[in-house]
């Protein structure tokens, strides 16, 4: 009886939260929220965690005919990656160690790469920016600039002191 009644608390007061809580939407992120580094970490982690079932396939498919090679292509020694754990043709305990070991070390090797060229991608770019903003402005004259084309105002005229003749 004392579990029902604090298991009816927690309840009733959870709904009561619900109830008298002020509903508030989240308020979106900017872009300037959150610095690059952390946005490219992001993006290794997604690649690396995204690309381990496609390397972990891989590499067990690599291992299965690496060993059916090795061994002059008898088929007693050809390891069905799909097979059951019950299947004599499966891994042993060492070899799927191995296999994921492997796997992780290749996934966490791209996910590093691309978060080395992102990162040398974007210091590049704001080292661009920077140039360019820090770069001195210089304003040459229309009369001493020989490639500048002189162009009429809507109403046919040039501009007062301007030589149209040129």
């Amino acid at each position: 009886m004392y579990r029902f009644k604090i298991a009816l608390l927690i309840i009733f007061f959870s709904f009561a939260q619900n109830v008298f809580a002020q509903s508030k939407t989240a308020e979106p992120y900017s872009k300037d929220e959150f610095p690059s580094v952390l946005h490219d970490l992001r993006r290794a982690e997604i690649i690396t965690l995204g690309s381990m079932p496609f390397i972990t396939l891989n590499t067990s498919l690599i291992y299965s005919f690496g060993k059916f090679a090795a061994h002059g292509f008898d088929a007693s020694y050809f390891t069905n990656p799909f097979s059951t754990a019950s299947d004599s043709s499966s891994y042993t305990q060492d070899e799927q160690v191995g296999i994921i070991l492997t796997s992780i070390g290749v996934s966490l090797c791209i996910g590093i790469t691309d978060f080395i060229v992102h990162s040398v991608k974007n210091s590049r770019l704001r080292k661009k920016a920077m140039q360019q903003k820090n770069k001195n402005i210089t304003i040459t004259p229309v009369s001493e600039d020989p490639d500048a084309v002189l162009l009429p105002q809507p109403d046919g005229t040039y501009e007062k002191g301007d030589n149209a003749d040129d």
